[in-house]
């Protein structure tokens, strides 16, 4: 359950529901096996593997775990197939297959093999900080935590989030962070450089840096001399975490290190009759949770705060 990755999403107004309310309303929406004749379907699962219930709440911040199963279908294969009938109908009628016959024949290929089709699952995990109304979500796209978002926002009918409205450019920020030129970096002024960045120049060249000192002119000629611009760069918060923060605002490659290892084996849980897995899934969480919020607040904050002009459109 630990995050490798997060993209956050803001509330654009102030928004609460319960953990009784979320759990009837991701029953509704529960998942279930997909069909033969199906191709895919998406559905809540419990949010801790082997539990019974569909939130876990832990921080003031409710967990939820959305499951997605698509059916695998070789393309080549289904390609070959209906070409084999293509000519065959061209052969024996003497005539053309025209293209909305073909996609007709595509179909009901599709349709013949989808009952034997293996099934290929994925979990995506996400969380609601009514505290600080966010949403998290472990995904290292945009795409996978959008996806998320919108089913989620299906389920409850309305969910008025989106990525947040920056004062300054993430890219801008990176670069800085980097450029010896520059006067002062709001990312090194809270962060400590890693060994690890990627930049982009102007006519779309790149360049990756790994187990390098960020600082050398090695690196920072590719901004002062060649005009390139930093997409990706690693970061640690003191001995908590370590990430990678990407020009879109994701985090990427989290590992927590010792200070919070450390604090996970000393965290003291209130209810000393609980399961041990759920003390330990509670533990880690709830100190994710509250590490999470001191990252994003500084991330945030290095980026120079939410836009003040910001209008948000309410009802996303």
């Amino acid at each position: 359950m630990m995050f490798k990755n997060a993209v956050i999403f803001t509330f654009t107004k102030e928004w609460f529901i319960s953990q009784g309310d979320l759990e009837s309303e991701l029953w509704e929406e529960l998942f279930k096996p997909v069909g033969s004749q199906e191709i895919g379907r998406t559905g809540w699962v419990p949010a801790l593997p082997g539990d019974e219930y569909m939130v876990f709440d832990t921080n003031e911040c409710l967990f939820l775990r959305l499951r997605s199963d698509k059916k695998v279908l070789k393309e080549s294969a289904i390609k070959r197939k209906v070409e084999d009938i293509t000519s065959g109908i061209e052969r024996e009628q003497g005539r053309k297959v025209r293209k909305k016959e073909k996609e007709e024949i595509r179909e009901t290929v599709i349709l013949e093999h989808l009952p034997h089709a293996l099934i290929d699952s994925t979990y995506t995990v996400g969380y609601i900080d009514l505290k600080k109304q966010w949403l998290i979500v472990e995904a290292s796209s945009f795409k996978g935590a959008e996806e998320f978002a919108s089913f989620l926002r299906r389920t409850l009918g309305s969910l008025p989030v989106r990525a947040p409205a920056l004062e300054n450019s993430v890219g801008f920020e990176l670069t800085g962070a980097l450029d010896p030129h520059a006067e002062f970096s709001r990312l090194t002024s809270k962060f400590d450089l890693g060994e690890e960045c990627t930049m982009v120049g102007i006519d779309g060249e790149k360049a990756n840096f790994k187990d390098m000192d960020l600082t050398s002119e090695e690196v920072t000629n590719h901004i002062t001399d060649s005009a390139m611009s930093v997409s990706s760069l690693r970061l640690a918060m003191e001995d908590d975490v370590a990430f990678t923060l990407t020009e879109d605002f994701r985090v990427k490659k989290i590992k927590f290190l010792d200070q919070f290892q450390e604090d996970v084996l000393n965290f003291e849980p209130e209810d000393e009759d609980i399961d041990a897995g759920l003390s330990y899934a509670r533990t880690t969480l709830f100190l994710m949770t509250g590490t999470f919020r001191v990252l994003f607040d500084a991330l945030i904050e290095s980026m120079g705060g939410i836009e003040e002009d910001f209008d948000p459109l309410e009802g996303l």
